[in-house]
């Protein structure tokens, strides 16, 4: 339990980093180094952790795919508990860099949604259960375990300018030194996580998949899962049944990179639908991670194809954007087909080319 005089005085540090947002704001914001050293840095000291000492934190550790920003240790344990990922203040006060179609409550900027999937990266690479990021003045917390996307796996977050700050950073205890030293990690003690990893099985991990020596996913309780075949050497992600390696890119059996995807997939896809990468509220995604202008409504469910700015079933029908058969069109999407609407002349000359359907 925390004394009195150790919450007093994260309340003036933390009005003490209000006001250097306030007044160095624009500076921080064009600098990261900055922003770790007058922000970050102040913060994970006041909440115990030895900036100094290496048997505390370690800047910019390794961890075989990247460099994380802050890997924080229990004291003489060799692995970390908790990895830190910061970036420059960013400008989410005024609403810029937001995703759009996310929730009010869950807006986030696109910088430290992008630093929430690397950090998420980091952690299965080295398998350490919590990352937290920030931009010096926001913290999101996230819990590796969890299931869903990242959302889902977000365990606390708190804003410094906010008037919660003190009790929700208090909130917040897995960034407490104390509390990892004893072990409560931010849960109930004796419970257990809710994804319990099997023990002997896993070789790898795959975009949060675990996955055995032969390369087969398997599910919570160690046994391979059926939905999935075996995954070539070289697997970082499995999207929609396949497998990416770390650069986005699709393999093939062999691990090679299939010469059919010519272009890496974004880190935020979650689908893949007639070689289009979608998010996971199935926005159709340019292939530099940006919702695709030309598709200005989510991909329905059911949809397997895309063609000519359509959404089309297994079954080549025609769907509207709540996933149901389109009724202006009474047949299936011809194989050849290129036209969907024009003139009758058009389209009378399609028919013709393709023999009539």
């Amino acid at each position: 339990m925390l004394k009195k005089a150790q919450v007093d005085d994260l309340r003036d540090l933390i009005e003490t980093l209000k006001n250097r947002i306030r007044d160095h704001g624009a500076g921080l914001a064009r600098s990261e180094m900055e922003t770790r050293n007058v922000l970050v840095d102040q913060l994970l000291s006041k909440l115990g952790w030895d900036m100094g000492n290496p048997d505390h934190v370690k800047r910019e550790h390794n961890v075989g795919i990247g460099n994380v920003d802050y890997a924080l240790f229990k004291d003489g344990k060799e692995s970390s508990v908790l990895l830190v990922e910061a970036k420059k203040l960013s400008t989410h006060t005024t609403g810029q860099e937001v995703l759009p179609g996310v929730p009010e409550t869950e807006k986030l900027p696109k910088i430290l949604r992008d630093a929430a999937i690397q950090g998420l990266g980091y952690c299965l690479a080295t398998e350490v259960r919590y990352v937290a990021v920030t931009d010096g003045r926001r913290w999101d917390i996230y819990d590796v375990c969890r299931e869903g996307f990242l959302d889902g796996k977000r365990i606390a977050f708190f804003d410094l300018m906010a008037d919660s700050a003190v009790a929700d950073c208090l909130g917040a205890t897995v960034l407490w030194r104390l509390d990892v030293e004893r072990g409560d990690k931010g849960k109930k003690p004796g419970k257990k996580p809710p994804v319990q990893p099997p023990k002997k099985q896993t070789r790898e991990f795959a975009h949060g998949m675990r996955v055995d020596a032969a390369g087969y996913v398997l599910g919570s309780s160690g046994k391979r899962d059926k939905r999935y075949g075996r995954r070539p050497r070289g697997t970082k992600w499995v999207v929609g049944g396949h497998s990416l390696d770390a650069a986005g890119y699709v393999l093939d059996s062999t691990g090679k990179r299939d010469k059919q995807h010519k272009q890496p997939y974004p880190p935020n896809t979650m689908y893949i639908v007639d070689r289009r990468p979608l998010d996971k509220d199935r926005w159709v995604l340019t292939f530099d991670g940006k919702r695709d202008q030309d598709f200005k409504i989510p991909c329905p469910d059911e949809t397997k194809q895309i063609v000519d700015g359509l959404f089309l079933d297994a079954y080549r029908w025609r769907l509207t954007k709540d996933g149901d058969p389109n009724e202006s069109f009474k047949q299936p999407y011809p194989l050849g087909g290129k036209r969907s609407v024009g003139s009758k002349r058009a389209n009378s000359m399609g028919r013709r080319r393709r023999g009539g359907f």
